[in-house]
């Protein structure tokens, strides 16, 4: 056998050894991310999802701003986001630590949105109440408003508050309108107190300008809403649409020409 057949063979041998050992760690990999993925749908059937969050902003009326944070969910989803003055604002999703997600929001994107927003203000109140008004006919079809409003409710008790932690300082250019200002957020952090602390430091210098931040911990039970959701449906939905009142039918056309003279 010449010495390059043995090197050949070699070369199979450590080719396939090296095979086996990806192939082993793929599947131990993939063992370990199934796992993962099934202990969290079960913890999410029958335990509360942790849900942290996390706001930052800064900012000067005129002048440079940012603002920046993040949502994490079960340790197993992160959604960050970040915006400042000049830059355009970027979303990332990442899954197990891994990026599955890079969206720039481009300056075109942000143009169609301020048109979108242009366009509902030039409708004014009556365009906002006639849509409401449509989308609450749309619904007393189906269920009882007072119901549902009684359900939306009681969904309150799968959510809980674990920690509330948040500061603002901020200034007015005049220091009566800061003044002011500060009884009205000192009243919104009175009513917050019972969820966690909201501090509000003001600034007295005569320029408009704060900065604040938000930490926020939740737990949820989706499986537990969600149940609870079904059951209403099942209960309280109507099998047969309320049909549109009617319309009181048309005077002949005759009998008002008549009566016109």
């Amino acid at each position: 056998m010449q010495w390059y057949q043995s090197l050949w063979l070699e070369l199979i041998r450590a080719a396939i050894v090296l095979s086996a050992v990806a192939g082993a760690a793929i599947a131990t990999a993939s063992v370990l991310v199934t796992r993962k993925l099934l202990l969290t749908l079960i913890v999410a059937a029958v335990a509360p999802i942790p849900v942290r969050s996390n706001l930052k902003a800064r900012g000067e009326f005129g002048k440079s701003w940012f603002s920046a944070g993040a949502i994490e969910i079960l340790d197993l989803v992160t959604i960050a986001f970040a915006a400042a003055h000049g830059i355009d604002p970027i979303v990332q999703v990442y899954l197990l630590d891994y990026k599955i997600l890079h969206h720039t929001i481009t300056p075109g994107q942000q143009e169609k949105l301020a048109d979108r927003l242009h366009e509902e203000l030039l409708e004014g109140n009556e365009g906002i109440i006639r849509r409401l008004e449509r989308w609450r006919d749309n619904v007393e079809r189906w269920f009882d408003l007072d119901a549902l409003k009684a359900h939306a409710y009681a969904q309150l008790r799968f959510v809980r508050v674990d920690r509330l932690d948040g500061v603002l300082s901020y200034s007015l250019s005049d220091f009566a309108w800061t003044g002011m200002s500060l009884g009205v957020l000192s009243t919104i952090a009175g009513l917050l107190s019972p969820l966690g602390t909201f501090r509000i430091d003001p600034k007295w210098e005569e320029a408009t300008k704060g900065e604040g931040r938000v930490e926020l911990d939740l737990s949820l039970w989706p499986a537990r809403s969600l149940l609870s959701a079904l059951y209403f449906t099942v209960r309280n939905i109507k099998l047969r649409k309320r049909k549109p009142p009617r319309l009181p039918p048309a005077r002949d056309m005759h009998m008002e020409a008549q009566h016109g003279r």
